[in-house]
């Protein structure tokens, strides 16, 4: 099974990044790609070197959720489905 991105906040995305042998600034680089911008595939994250990219693709996921509405009495609930 793999591993989520979205569980790392940014001085674990770091530590992950050091590991890889990959500077720190990657970390900020991933979390602004996954957390500001919404993106959930690696090829999308441009800036990121290549290997970087493919390495991630190979070992991690980003699950995302999506909004979905009901109604219940006349006030509105959300709830967050993730597609598997």
């Amino acid at each position: 099974m793999t591993a989520n991105l979205l569980d790392f906040d940014l001085e674990g995305l770091a530590a992950f990044c050091e590991r890889l042998g990959h500077k720190r600034f990657r970390a900020v680089q991933l979390f602004r790609w996954i957390h500001q911008k919404g993106v959930a595939r690696f090829e999308e994250m441009t800036d990121l070197a290549r290997d970087l990219r493919e390495r991630l693709a190979g070992e991690f996921q980003i699950f995302t959720t999506y909004p979905a509405e009901s109604w219940h009495h006349n006030c509105q609930v959300k709830r967050l489905i993730q597609p598997f």
